[in-house]
């Protein structure tokens, strides 16, 4: 996650890691704040706005430990580049999908966890928790229990993060 005046400055930044990369494709999308829900009166002057940056793996990536590594240190350096400007806020490297877990939608009461690898992941991401848990198991019960505010329509994954 970085912050930025606009969406145009953030591009600039992201368009020097695709080329440090190669073939990859970084998604860019604006965060929505509490204001912007109303959930909040939004404060006054002018903030820098919050994106979201989302590089999605191809298949060598989940399969190679260079290519990931390679990622994660280009990645490294875009973080270093943006904390330069004071527009870093935050970021992780999720581990491959194999080690991941989701719940998928369902239009009955009962979903059931599958395991990844995932092959693709074009959804619309509304929202992400870190969670700092010492097992797999309560990661996934905590996730029974948000999947279950969020009815049965909604889809829920469990990724670790990448620890190097």
């Amino acid at each position: 996650m970085v912050k930025a005046k606009s969406i145009e400055v953030v591009i600039e930044h992201v368009q020097k890691l695709a080329r440090s990369l190669g073939d990859c494709e970084i998604e860019i999308g604006p965060v929505v704040e509490p204001w912007d829900l109303g959930l909040m009166p939004k404060p006054e002057g002018e903030l820098p706005q919050n994106f979201l940056l989302l590089s999605k793996a191809a298949a060598d990536d989940e399969a190679s430990t260079g290519n990931r590594k390679k990622h994660e240190a280009a990645f490294q350096r875009l973080a270093a580049s943006l904390a330069k400007d004071g527009a870093f806020v935050t970021g992780e490297t999720l581990a491959p999908s194999a080690r991941g877990s989701r719940l998928p939608a369902a239009s009955k009461a009962k979903r059931v966890w599958v395991d990844g690898p995932f092959a693709e992941s074009k959804e619309l991401i509304s929202g992400f928790s870190l969670l700092e848990l010492p097992t797999r198991a309560e990661a996934l019960a905590w996730a029974d229990r948000y999947a279950a505010i969020l009815g049965s329509e909604t889809e829920v994954d469990v990724r670790e993060v990448h620890t190097g």
